[in-house]
């Protein structure tokens, strides 16, 4: 084993052996992880026989079964499943092998996970330890404001600038209409109406939290041009001010200082502008972990790294291989941990932030990371693209890979991926922008406005209100999992997600591909928005649609509809092809023959299917079918292609109320229609408010 290090002392006890070396305990099953050719070379390790025999270990000293011990049983943050957290039992509840599974290459590198409780562990050296060049995991320093921390963002921008020929830095853009000189030392920041001139600047995102504490306003506007004095900044302002003179910028740009807060017409004309703020300033600082402008930048950015970021122990490791020797730190890394979880990212506004600047750093609690158009850094894994600084399902960086042309209508969309088309990418980024919180309501969609047009530059496709009319059919299905409020005096149709409160979590419908048949055909569309641009709020509008509709007094008895609401919302039409033991008791298929309702609001008081039936009957609404979609990627895997192609298939449609003009409805749900009881429906035209 070790021919360069030697044994200190060990000791036998029954069937275990404890070894020595220095201060540090482990026995023989554990020794073995010293070695790093031998743990490389491992698609498994296995550990102990069982949780008591670790806990033997454990007892008699060894140290890497004491970590493995106090770091079992844990949550794994952001993992679900039907909308219920997952919750991973612990070894103890597992009296069988306990492996390690090293995950050495690619997004996981130099990171292991017990495979009996899903927690992980990673390796990580000091930058200049001998074993460095084999072990890509490097030590976090304890503050976020460090000259050591600074100094790797220093190195992440420099390679950027140097050596990714995909980002591009343009020194000389056409400045934002407000930017804050940040002044140095000796002269205070200031407020500049930049008049058209050139230059780069740094975006701060962060989360209001309530009101801010310091805004521009028409009454303070000449004051903030004369001098913002830095302590009446707020904390997170403060960081970002300082931070952007240490990292060599002239100027910020902060949303509640740069727009005229009280001028609704400042507000319209600049808050359409904002994705190019984003999208061609020189970097975005991230107050990820702070949850409104009081909390400081680096101060929430230190709050977890002591518990994140200490090592549990360090071994002296060796490598025959490479004939060196160094020290590995072993500790906690919790799968599923990303900035996706902390506070600035629950907000909608800033899912387009973070998608269009092109260098973005976020101050998470736990470290910080990078992310550009090339690569996506952290602390941890300062030199390898790990990809956990995502703050979507999706990545920024393939959306902006991909060229610009025009997609044919109806496109392929795979919900489980590969999202390498623009709308196969919005579909799946919308599933994160659903949960997310927006304080003003009638800010929904110029929140995600600036994404809108990167997606209609590269598909050529024509933007209505959330939905893309060469897509029109599959966007008008969008559901929760759960019910979803309308908001009240909306100007939104509702036939748009941008109707409903959020945040919520979407339905997974699987509508992969357009299918002959049964589709409405859309006679007239007009949206028109509060400013120029096809992407703002919208002020009115008109969807006029011909296709087959019934009532739902057509249906009573033992044939009225089943409604998800009455299951969890886990229902869909197509679980009848599933394998029934991989089927929950609330995703059981449906009688043959009966439609599945899902109302978008359902009343508290409505507890049986007999009373949602009966209410939605008096209030006059029908079912009108939409489009007929193939279920592709769902796990059919006992299924031939032909059989899945052949049978695979919904008709979905909406649940309409009229609203009491004359012809005209609002959508209240989506209704999931048998082949079999599709056809004689009647023919009609509606307008859908």
């Amino acid at each position: 084993m070790d021919a360069g290090i030697a044994r200190e002392d060990s000791v036998n006890s029954g069937e275990l052996k404890i070894y020595y070396h220095g201060n540090v305990k482990l026995c023989d099953v554990c020794d073995r992880l010293r070695d790093i050719d031998f743990v490389m070379s491992q698609r498994d390790i296995d550990l102990h026989k069982s949780y008591k025999d670790m806990s033997q270990a454990a007892d008699l000293g060894c140290q890497m079964c004491q970590a493995f011990i106090q770091c079992q049983g844990k949550t794994r943050p952001g993992r679900y499943r039907n909308g219920k957290p997952i919750v991973e039992d612990g070894l103890e509840e597992k009296q069988r092998q306990i492996s390690l599974v090293p995950r050495l290459h690619g997004r996981k590198s130099s990171v292991f996970y017990v495979r009996q409780d899903k927690n992980a562990h990673m390796w990580n050296v000091a930058f200049y330890d001998p074993l460095s060049d084999m072990i890509y995991g490097r030590p976090v320093d304890s503050r976020s404001d460090s000259d050591s921390s600074l100094n790797t963002l220093s190195t992440w921008i420099d390679t950027c600038k140097s050596e990714h020929k995909i980002c591009s830095w343009d020194e000389e853009s056409v400045l934002p209409a407000r930017v804050i000189d940040v002044g140095s030392e000796d002269q205070d920041p200031r407020l500049v109406t930049t008049n058209g001139e050139t230059g780069s600047w740094v975006t701060l995102s962060h989360c209001w939290g309530g009101q801010v504490a310091i805004t521009t306003t028409e009454e303070t506007l000449s004051q903030r041009h004369a001098a913002i004095p830095l302590d009446v900044f707020p904390p997170s302002f403060q960081d970002a001010v300082i931070l952007t003179r240490k990292l060599g910028f002239k100027y910020i740009w902060i949303d509640s200082l740069c727009i005229i807060q009280n001028c609704r017409e400042d507000w319209n004309r600049e808050s359409v502008k904002m994705y190019e703020v984003y999208s061609n300033s020189a970097l975005n600082i991230s107050a990820t972990a702070s949850r409104n402008a009081k909390e400081g930048i680096f101060e929430t950015a230190n709050g977890r790294r002591s518990i994140t970021m200490r090592n549990l122990l360090t071994l002296p490791s060796f490598s025959n291989s490479k004939t060196v020797k160094g020290q590995i730190s072993w500790r906690r890394f919790t799968l599923g941990e990303s900035v996706y979880n902390e506070p600035l990212h629950r907000r909608a506004w800033v899912l387009q932030e973070s998608v269009l600047s092109p260098r973005r750093i976020d101050f998470a609690s736990g470290q910080t990371y990078w992310s550009c158009r090339t690569t996506s850094l952290c602390e941890s894994f300062p030199h390898i693209d790990t990809g956990d600084n995502e703050t979507l399902i999706v990545s920024a960086k393939d959306l902006f890979r991909m060229e610009a042309t025009n997609h044919a209508p109806n496109p392929v969309c795979h919900p489980v991926g590969p999202y390498n088309t623009p709308i196969s990418w919005w579909d799946k980024m919308l599933h994160s922008f659903f949960k997310r919180e927006v304080s003003v309501h009638s800010d929904l969609l110029p929140a995600v406005a600036g994404v809108a047009a990167k997606i209609e530059e590269r598909s050529g496709y024509t933007y209505k209100a959330g939905l893309w009319l060469e897509d029109f059919h599959r966007g008008l299905l969008w559901q929760s999992h759960g019910s979803v409020e309308k908001v009240e005096n909306a100007t939104a149709p509702s036939w748009s997600w941008a109707s409903r409160k959020q945040p919520w979590h979407p339905r997974f419908l699987f509508l992969d591909v357009y299918e002959e048949g049964h589709r409405a055909k859309i006679l007239d569309h007009q949206v028109r928005t509060v400013s120029e641009s096809p992407y703002s709020q919208v002020a009115n509008s008109r969807l006029e649609m011909e296709g087959f509709a019934r009532p739902l007094t057509f249906w009573n008895g033992e044939s009225i509809p089943v409604f998800n609401n009455m299951y969890g919302y886990d229902l869909r039409l197509f679980n009848q092809f599933l394998e029934n033991d991989e089927l929950l008791e609330s995703e059981k298929p449906i009688p043959v023959g009966r439609i599945l309702c899902t109302i978008d609001y359902k009343d508290s008081s409505e507890d049986t299917a007999d009373q949602q039936h009966a209410n939605l009957v008096e209030r006059g609404v029908i079912c009108f079918q939409i489009a007929k979609f193939g279920h592709r990627s769902h796990n059919f895997q006992h299924l031939t292609r032909e059989f899945i192609q052949e049978n695979v298939h919904t008709i979905f449609g909406l649940l309409l109320e009229p609203t009491g003009k004359e012809g005209e409805y609002e959508r209240v749900g989506l209704v999931e229609i048998p082949d079999e009881i599709a056809t004689g429906w009647d023919k009609m035209k509606v307008v859908i408010a």
